[in-house]
């Protein structure tokens, strides 16, 4: 039957995932099949196959990815697409921490569980679970579920559900040893897994260990990377500023009455006007010290154990710890005086002012400090205690689970300027005279590289250290059995309560939480917490023999918005043995985060669109405003008014699975978001400039250029996205030699995606707009794997190919769009049974393949989230059972 011939097929070495069984309530030798329980339902069933699509990653098919974290090895799903983020996806920050993206809606509209229950949200991001936090080595599979499930799980399971069920009757000691390199010789990789299990006539224990290490990639060590194709910084090592004709004593070219001048080439000494030239090509590339992939290190325990109380009561208990630390490198602080909070204004009569006028705009990259450094040390702690029995006398099943979940995260940021320090060494002299005890000096913005000196730096350079908490605590009870039959069979139901707490704390330290530092991002302190009671209840109606009909319900009760209600209905129709089609229906909601709700005001030097810049009728009445200016600060913050998002999603699909080794599945799918949260400073400015609304969220300067924005959590966004999952795979034999063949795609459709209500819904399908720009990400066209396996004895050949549509970016000034991208990897095995050993050797993009680039993407001019820069990348691996 089916479920047999999947692990056949996964144990020859299948490289890509299947989706689980779609008949076969038996064995092959005949035995009758364990009642099992999938994602997307509480409900035991004789079928992996409901009437919702789910993928089901096995152990095997784990390990022929080589992937060592857990977004690596979903990240290739073609379900998966947008903004998620990987162990490949750093530059721009971030504490290692991995979240994935289901259809492209936002990693909050994934559910994440653990063996079902809810994880503890990232300690600095605070609105999704770190994935990476659990050891890949306890995993026994991934469940993807690819339909809504508020029904089932309540808040978040809008897109879907990733489900991770790790190892529980393992026997023994095993030990798995991986290393692996990119062939530039950077991104060095290790990962060292030892699980040891044991078990008795009551029960069972085991626990496992890992250490994972992964070196840095530097952008400026692959050509794709080396210089941002958008152009360099304006914030250059020899500052420059702008000054008037009229009162600064230099005359601006083209009787402009105002430009940006900087020090002449080979000036080391400033004597006067003379020694400034007007800006023309100057940019610096911060591309050459900056972190393409950051450098982490993550140690992880894994323990799991039962024991049988009596004959119908056992114990359990399930623990995880890691602990990640994570350094990134930045390019060297840059100050623009005009886009920062506060007054920041180099006075005329600053000593180091030659142009006798106060100067508002002066930019100047910090080289002489280095590159900024952030590490994170992040701590996550998970723990589930619980008791499952039988209802001997009616058959029923119940359980009850206490679930905690703590997330503790550190940052530490370096080489970061002193704002206040910084204001008075750039003030009139006696300013900083009246600090001359504390150390005030004045600063030259406009020396080379390497001129100030060591009493300038003391006295302008801080750090700052940022520390972050979730929590989750929730008690769980579930109860399930039959109570009668229909003419299908009998009728299953399940039923269950749950209480819920979470909250968030983040807590800046002095510098940032006062807005005194210049290269990080400064915000005020953020708490909240929320209570929650939600009761749900499932049906599983066999109608007749050939449909099952799948009712689900479930209440939630927030002590914050309020009360929902959400039904799902899916049917099931084998009209023959081989054979069924499906659908289903479902509402679902997320409710906002703790974050949305409650986020203290934080800088964002967003990338906005003014349409003042190239418009004259919506200036407001005023002057046309700088077109080169295209990133804004802008200052957000969380929302308490906030309503939840609301979801309707329904699915239909066919499974045909013949007895002569072949699976053929396909999906459609919808989902529809609206009331979506979204922190949107676009849509302030744009009705500020078109409507003359907003004005009390927007400040300013002289000129009509936009110096900061007020924007906070609103319900303004929708989502309508529709498309196709497929899959079609094949296993054979030819005497003693093992052959598959797999296929698996996703095709959209359509993704529409409404900015706010006022604006139109826009087709993103086949389109880039990068997250910097408050965009989706990429949403390919199509997305697809193909997977060839041959086997012969203990050896397995396994070769994948990855394919990416190409994509229009938006935003690019140079028409320069993603082109597709195909990779080919290729693994290969070789297993000695009497040694239970296992030794692998494998390559990713074997032929080396650069990914696509355009100056539309702000970090290293590709979409980390969807390619990567890594190049070809060889590990070995050898994993042993002793």
């Amino acid at each position: 039957m089916l479920y047999r011939r999947i692990a056949k097929s996964l144990i020859l070495g299948s490289p890509l995932v299947f989706s689980g069984t779609l008949f076969g309530q038996e064995g092959e030798s005949g035995e009758k099949a364990e009642r099992i329980q999938v994602t997307g339902s509480r409900i035991k069933r004789m079928d992996m196959e409901g009437s919702s699509p789910i993928t089901v990653i096995d152990r095997q098919a784990i390990e022929i990815s080589g992937s060592q974290t857990v977004t690596d090895v979903l990240k290739t799903l073609p379900a998966v697409v947008g903004n998620s983020v990987t162990t490949s996806t750093t530059n721009g920050g971030g504490g290692g921490a991995g979240n994935i993206t289901l259809r492209g809606l936002p990693a909050t509209a994934t559910l994440v569980l653990l063996n079902g229950r809810r994880l503890p949200n990232d300690g600095l991001a605070g609105e999704t679970p770190d994935l990476n936090a659990i050891p890949v080595a306890a995993i026994e599979r991934i469940e993807v579920l690819k339909d809504g499930a508020s029904a089932v799980y309540g808040s978040d399971a809008i897109a879907g559900v990733v489900n991770i069920i790790t190892k529980k009757d393992f026997t023994g000691t095993s030990v798995d040893v991986y290393a692996g390199a990119a062939s530039e010789g950077d991104l060095e990789t290790t990962s060292v897994s030892v699980t040891y299990g044991a078990a008795s006539d009551k029960g069972n224990i085991m626990i496992g260990v890992n250490h994972y290490r992964q070196g840095n990639v530097r952008s400026a060590d692959r050509d794709v990377s080396s210089y941002p194709l958008g152009g360099g910084s304006s914030a250059i090592p020899n500052g420059s500023a702008v000054v008037t004709t009229a009162g600064s004593g230099f005359t601006c070219a083209d009787g402009e009455e105002s430009c940006r001048v900087t020090v002449r080439d080979g000036v080391t000494e400033i004597t006067g006007v003379g020694d400034f030239r007007e800006v023309s090509g100057d940019e610096y590339n911060y591309s050459e010290l900056t972190d393409a992939i950051m450098a982490q290190e993550r140690r992880s325990v894994y323990l799991y154990g039962n024991y049988d109380i009596s004959d119908t009561v056992r114990a359990n208990l399930t623990s995880t710890y890691t602990n990640t630390l994570s350094n990134y490198q930045s390019a060297p602080t840059p100050i623009f005086t005009a886009f920062e909070t506060g007054s920041l204004t180099m006075a005329a009569d600053n000593e180091f002012n030659p142009f006798g006028e106060a100067l508002t705009d002066v930019r100047r990259r910090m080289t002489d400090f280095g590159p900024r450094q952030s590490t994170f040390d992040s701590n996550v702690t998970n723990l589930v205690l619980g008791l499952e029995g039988d209802l001997l006398d009616i058959g029923w099943g119940w359980n009850f689970d206490y679930n905690y979940g703590n997330t503790k995260t550190i940052e530490t940021a370096e080489n970061l300027v002193n704002k206040a320090n910084f204001t008075a060494s750039i003030s009139s002299p006696a300013v900083c005279d009246a600090l001359e005890e504390l150390g005030c000096v004045p600063v030259n913005m406009f020396g080379p590289d390497g001129s100030l000196s060591a009493e300038q730096i003391a006295w302008l350079k801080t750090e700052a250290n940022i520390r972050g908490e979730a929590d989750t605590e929730s008690f769980v009870f579930n109860i399930g059995g039959e109570i009668g039959s229909l003419p299908g069979g009998p009728i299953s139901i399940a039923g269950g309560l749950e209480y819920r707490r979470e909250a968030i704390k983040f807590r800046p330290d002095g510098q940032t939480s006062s807005f005194n530092s210049i290269g990080n991002t400064n915000f005020k302190p953020t708490s909240g917490d929320r209570e929650v009671s939600e009761a749900y209840l499932e049906a599983l109606l066999p109608v007749v023999k050939m449909v099952d009909v799948e009712l689900a319900a479930r209440y939630s009760s927030y002590d914050d918005f309020g009360n929902t209600f959400n039904p799902k209905v899916g049917l099931k129709f084998k009209p023959v043995q081989d054979f069924i089609l499906r659908g289903t229906y479902s509402t679902g909601f997320r409710a906002p985060s703790l974050r949305e709700l409650y986020q203290g005001e934080a800088e964002n030097f967003a990338f906005l669109n003014d349409p003042c810049a190239s418009d004259a009728s919506k200036c407001n009445g005023g002057p046309q405003s700088d077109s080169s200016l295209f990133q804004f600060l802008a200052l957000e913050g969380g929302n308490e008014d906030l309503d939840p998002e609301e979801s309707t999603s329904y699915t239909f699909g066919l499974a045909y699975s013949p007895s002569w080794g072949l699976n053929v599945k396909a999906d459609y799918f919808f989902v529809e978001t609206k009331n979506a949260i979204d922190i949107n400073p676009q849509f302030i400015v744009d009705q500020y400039r078109n409507n003359g609304l907003f004005s009390d969220k927007i400040v300013l300067d002289s000129n009509n250029n936009i110096r900061t924005i007020q924007a906070t959590a609103l319900n303004l966004a929708a989502r309508k996205v529709k498309g196709v999952d497929f899959g079609v795979d094949y296993t054979t034999r030819f005497g003693t030699d093992r052959f598959g063949v797999a296929l698996t795609g996703t095709k959209f459709l359509e993704y529409l995606n409404q900015a706010d209500k006022s604006s139109d819904f826009v087709d993103v399908v086949g389109k880039f707009v990068d997250a910097a720009s408050e965009g989706v990400g990429s949403i390919p066209d199509h997305k697809l794997n193909l997977g060839f396996s041959y086997g012969v004895g203990g050896f397995t050949l396994n070769l994948t190919n990855n394919y990416t549509s190409k994509l229009e970016a938006e935003g690019s000034d140079l028409d320069k769009d993603f082109e597709a991208w195909l990779t080919h990897d290729v693994q290969a095995t070789y297993t000695v049974t009497s040694w239970a050993t296992t030794f692998t050797l494998g390559a990713d993009n074997i032929t080396n393949k650069e990914p696509p680039s355009s100056d539309a993407a702000f970090n290293d001019n590709i979409d980390a989230r969807t390619h990567n820069l890594i190049g070809s990348f060889y590990y070995a691996s050898v994993s042993t059972e002793l």
